[in-house]
């Protein structure tokens, strides 16, 4: 699968979409069994997020690179 820019995969308005994606960690939440990652490729000032499972990256992430390979379920419209 091609990678997208991150641009790119926040303006289309498909769901349930295959989509890769690569950039850096820039901030990381969540509790002890799932993590919420702010990945950025450069390409926009906003981030994707990314839900992984914790046990499978471990814990120190902030700053690494990552190659994402995800679904995109559904879309959460900023009401401000």
């Amino acid at each position: 699968m091609k990678t997208q820019r991150i641009a790119d995969i926040l303006k289309s308005e498909r769901t349930d979409a295959d989509v890769t994606a690569q950039g850096w960690v820039r901030t990381k939440r969540g509790n002890k069994n799932v993590a919420f990652l702010a990945l950025n490729d450069g390409s926009c000032v906003a981030n994707l997020q990314i839900v992984v499972d914790l046990a499978k990256i471990g814990e120190d992430q902030v700053g690494r690179y990552y190659e994402a390979k995800q679904i995109i379920h559904s879309r959460c419209e900023d009401k401000r």
